[in-house]
């Protein structure tokens, strides 16, 4: 039997690497860019609007921005889903007075930490939908007064106060002032102040007095 030349070609020819990126759809590659989007915002510790903005530009249809936000917050497990947060309001709520101020905003001072990714605001939002669920007796503040601790618009005001505000009198300022859910957001309202500090220096650069207090960015 003559032996095969090992220079002939073989009857199979070897198969080429295959891309995995040239074997997705169009609507495959969008959402892997919407999806790099936000996981990029959220490394580089971006704002949610921030966030949303670069997944629109990578492709997102605007009534989807929200939903899918949301859907990779929760698979990231850095939001609760639904479930979950049912089953946090069921058990913290139970046999709990919602009546009077002081028991809705300790309630609300409580389910934080207990959700992640909740906020006072949303908190307060969840806890008076679970009470009209349950046909439960809840502390709704009178109109135009704010259903948040307030610390934002604190913060806010300081800041129009002293727009040359340091890092240091910031922090102060936030365990002074704020709740742990606020120190969980720390560096998100140190940018503001940063912000505000480079605005403040830029005008004062327009006009020809340069702060020399501002921070670079």
């Amino acid at each position: 039997m003559a032996k095969k030349n090992p220079s002939e070609t073989s009857d199979v020819e070897a198969a080429d690497p295959v891309d995995p990126v040239a074997e997705l759809t169009e609507a495959e590659k969008t959402e892997a860019a919407i999806r790099a989007a936000f996981d990029a915002g959220k490394e580089a510790e971006d704002g949610e609007e921030t966030i949303k903005m670069a997944m629109l530009q990578a492709g997102c249809k605007i009534k989807s921005v929200v939903r899918l936000y949301n859907t990779y917050m929760i698979d990231s497990g850095q939001m609760a889903s639904k479930e979950q947060k049912d089953t946090a309001l069921d058990s913290s709520l139970e046999d709990v007075s919602l009546e009077t101020e002081d028991e809705f905003n300790e309630a609300v001072e409580s389910l934080v930490p207990e959700i992640k990714g909740a906020t006072d605001q949303s908190v307060a939002t969840m806890i008076r939908a679970w009470a009209k669920r349950k046909d439960v007796t809840c502390y709704v503040k009178p109109k135009g007064e704010s259903i948040s601790n307030g610390f934002t618009k604190k913060f806010h005001d300081a800041l129009v106060a002293d727009s040359a505000m340091t890092k240091e009198v910031c922090a102060a300022f936030m365990a002074e002032h704020g709740t742990k859910n606020t120190l969980r957001h720390a560096t998100s309202h140190q940018k503001t102040r940063l912000l505000v500090n480079n605005i403040r220096a830029a005008v004062m650069a327009e006009f020809g007095n340069e702060d020399e207090n501002a921070e670079a960015a």
